[in-house]
């Protein structure tokens, strides 16, 4: 179960230093992903674009970062609920590393989970759990 939280923009911070960055950037699914992957904001930032131009879309747009993780040997899950149909909170959820898609009032937004510890710009431990994406393959 995830116990901890840390908060982290993904490098963004350290990757744009002097540069005015806005608190919220709309940026959940290059930063979920960067951390998930363990790889830099902006090579993140830069492939995501890169395959949204190819596909005709936005990078934050579902088809392209499931393209994307998909292409990263990752595998996606469907909402976990409990036996009774209660859903599951990042917290409650088992594996130690996931990047998950999470209801947030009525929009949906992007967390990871790395080592048991929400790694995000907000705590998302409280939030309910829509899908989520493994590893499939380790290196």
């Amino acid at each position: 179960m995830t116990k901890h939280y840390l908060k982290y923009d993904g490098g963004r911070s350290r990757e744009y230093e002097g540069h005015k960055i806005q608190k919220y950037t709309g940026d959940c699914a290059i930063r979920a992903i960067a951390i998930g992957l363990g790889q830099p904001y902006k090579t993140t930032t830069r492939e995501l674009c890169d395959l949204a131009i190819e596909m005709g879309s936005l990078p934050n747009e579902k088809s392209v970062y499931e393209a994307y993780l998909y292409s990263k040997d990752y595998k996606k899950h469907k909402e976990p609920k409990y036996e009774d149909g209660t859903k599951y909170k990042v917290k409650e959820l088992r594996p130690r590393n996931y990047i998950a898609s999470v209801r947030v009032r009525m929009d949906c937004h992007m967390t990871t989970v790395v080592d048991n510890t929400v790694k995000d710009t907000w705590d998302t431990r409280n939030c309910y759990v829509l899908n989520y994406y493994t590893k499939t393959k380790t290196n």
